[in-house]
């Protein structure tokens, strides 16, 4: 018997395993489409064999603790996915503005490179 410590475990997981499968697979068919392409990009990233880079694909089966950090760490998607399934949301807009800039930084630099070749 486990002493009261004041703080009660959880009756039942927010999520089942078929869910984080599912949400996981759809983060990777975002990013990635469902083409022979993505499975071999999820095996290099994830190190796994084909049959388990299909099946996450998929949603058949959710990834374990360190593969799910190993695509979160390659994936946005993933990322992302992981962070809704913890309730937090709000760091989308971080994300999303990280993005932003980026994509703003490469116009920018496009703009200036186009100055440079074009004489005016």
């Amino acid at each position: 018997m486990l002493p009261k410590s004041g703080s009660s475990l959880p009756k039942k997981p927010p999520y089942s395993d078929l869910e984080i499968a599912d949400v996981i697979g759809r983060a990777l068919i975002e990013e990635l489409g469902g083409s022979r392409r993505a499975t071999k990009t999820v095996m290099k990233w994830a190190e796994v064999s084909d049959r388990a880079a299909r099946s996450w694909i998929s949603g058949e089966s959710c990834p374990s603790c360190r593969h799910l950090i190993l695509l979160a760490a390659k994936s946005p998607s993933v990322m992302l996915a992981v962070l809704r399934l913890a309730g937090h949301e709000d760091v989308q807009v971080a994300f999303d503005l990280a993005e932003i800039e980026l994509e703003l930084t490469r116009t920018v630099h496009r703009i200036h490179s186009l100055r440079k070749s074009t004489p005016i």
